[in-house]
C-alpha cells in the first residue's frame, strides 16, 4: 500500500463522493506505495521534545536486500484510520473499480487484489464478486488485515514473484502499490504476475503512482484525525529524486494507554510514465487503456486479457 493525501477535501464528479488530495497532487480524483533501491531507512531513537516523548523506531516500506517491503505494525495499526480520516471510502472506491472491470467482463467471479494492505478494499469486494483473495509482503499489514477481517483469504508474497497457482476473473492492484516497482524491468516483472493470475478475457486494473510531468517536486501537507479515543497527527514532505518521489512522512500518536508516540516513514516511490506502464501491461498480453478518472486523480490502467479464438480444425480433429 501507498498514498499521501493534501489537506483540504473537493468535490470530483467521478463516482459520486468527495475525496481529498493526495500528496504531491496537482489535482483530486480516483493510487499506494514503493522503497526502492534496497534501503533501509531507520527513524531515530530517543526523547522528544520538551514532553520527554519517546520518538520510536519505525521500519519503512522498502525493498530490502532479502527482496522484502516491510510496514512497521505501528504504522499498520493507524493505516486505515489515518486514510479513513482523511477522506477515504473504501467501499465507494471499490464499486467504481468493479464497474470497470464489470464494463468489460461482466460475468467476473472472482478477483484478486495484489499489494492489498490491511484487506479494506477487498472487504468490500466481497460483497461484488463471489470469491477474492488478497496478496500483501507486508506481515505488519496482513496481522492488522487478519485481525479486523478474520474471514478474508489473504496471502504473503511479493508481488513481483508471487505465485498462487490459480487465475481469477480479475486482477487489481490500487493504491499506488505499482509505484514500489523500482525500475522498468521490476515493473515488467511485476505486470507478468498480474496478467499470469488472469483467467482468458479477464481484466486487471491498475492505480499508478503520479506520473513525471504531474508530479509536484517539495508538496506538502498535513492532517489531524480523531480516531476511537485515538488523536493522529501526520506532515508529509515530497520532493523529486532522479526518476522518483521521495515522501518524508511522520505521525505523531496519542492515546490513554500508550501515551504519545512518534514515527517516521520515508517513502521513495518510483515516476513511472505513462507510456512505460502501458507497454509493460501491453507486454504481458492485454488490450491497455488508460482511464482519466478516480478517488485521487491519477486515473487507471485498465488491461483486458484477450480469450483464446478456436480454432474450427483443431475444433474437428478432437
Amino acid at each position: 500500500m501507498l498514498c499521501d493525501v493534501p489537506p483540504r477535501a473537493t468535490s470530483v464528479p467521478v463516482t459520486g463522493h468527495s475525496i481529498l488530495e493526495e500528496d504531491s497532487a496537482p489535482a483530486p480524483r480516483y493510487p499506494r506505495r514503493h522503497l526502492g533501491e534496497g534501503k533501509h531507512i531507520r527513524g531515530s531513537v530517543g526523547e522528544f521534545g520538551p514532553d520527554n516523548l519517546q520518538r520510536t523506531t519505525q521500519r519503512i516500506a522498502f525493498f530490502g536486500e532479502a527482496g522484502k517491503l516491510m510496514y512497521d505494525s505501528d504504522i499498520a495499526d493507524i493505516w486505515d484510520a489515518v486514510y479513513r480520516g482523511r477522506g477515504r471510502n473504501y467501499l465507494t472506491e471499490a464499486e467504481g473499480v468493479a464497474e470497470l472491470i464489470r464494463q468489460r467482463q461482466p460475468a467476473a467471479a472472482s478477483l484478486l487484489d495484489v499489494a492489498c494492505g490491511t484487506g479494506a478494499h477487498l472487504s468490500c469486494f466481497t460483497t461484488m464478486f463471489e470469491n477474492v483473495e488478497g496478496v500483501e509482503l507486508s506481515e505488519g499489514m496482513l496481522a492488522a488485515g487478519r485481525a479486523e477481517w478474520p474471514t478474508l483469504n489473504l496471502h504473503q508474497g511479493d508481488m513481483r514473484t508471487f505465485d498462487l497457482g490459480r487465475r481469477f476473473d480479475a486482477v487489481t492492484c490500487l493504491f499506488s502499490s505499482i509505484g514500489h516497482a523500482a525500475t522498468t524491468d521490476e515493473l515488467d516483472r511485476t505486470v507478468n504476475r498480474f496478467v499470469d493470475h488472469l483467467n482468458p478475457g479477464g481484466v486487471v486494473v491498475i492505480e499508478p503512482w503520479w506520473f513525471p510531468e504531474t508530479f509536484i517536486d517539495g508538496y506538502v501537507t498535513g492532517d489531524v484525525v480523531h480516531d476511537a479515543g485515538r488523536v493522529i497527527g501526520r506532515v508529509s514532505h515530497s520532493t523529486r529524486e532522479a526518476g522518483a518521489s521521495r515522501v518524508s512522512v511522520h505521525f505523531l500518536v496519542a492515546d490513554a494507554e500508550k501515551g504519545i508516540q512518534y514515527f517516521t516513514e520515508e517513502l521513495i516511490i518510483t515516476l513511472f510514465s505513462r507510456e512505460e506502464y502501458e507497454q509493460a501491461i501491453s507486454r504481458a498480453g492485454c488490450i491497455v487503456e488508460f482511464v482519466e478518472s478516480g478517488p485521487r486523480g491519477r486515473g487507471f490502467f485498465v488491461g483486458h486479457r484477450a480469450s483464446p479464438v478456436n480454432n474450427p480444425t483443431d475444433e474437428q480433429a478432437a
